[in-house]
């Protein structure tokens, strides 16, 4: 319903320059590829991730605030996985 309203023709916020129709379908474009890549990744894998690097990264940066640099999120890893399997 907000979309719509939105959205609709005589709403002074719409804009003549981009469509609509185009505009929904990169965003929910976007939002599929996001949630693909967040469900790529197995449980056990992602809770392992958490485990042996977010939680020493955590330890070690704020309670001993130590400054170290971030860890790589698991996500490019998932990513990096696939390049490696596709040769």
């Amino acid at each position: 319903m907000v979309l719509t309203f939105y959205l609709a023709s005589n709403s002074p916020w719409r804009r003549s320059t981009v469509s609509e129709a185009s505009l929904i379908q990169s965003y929910l474009d976007s939002m599929l590829t996001s949630i693909s890549e967040v469900f790529s990744i197995p449980t056990s894998q992602y809770i392992r991730h958490e485990l042996t690097v977010w939680l020493p990264y955590f330890i070690k940066r704020h309670i001993l605030r130590r400054k170290i640099a971030k860890p790589p999120p698991i996500i490019e890893k998932a990513e990096h996985a696939e390049k490696i399997d596709s040769y």
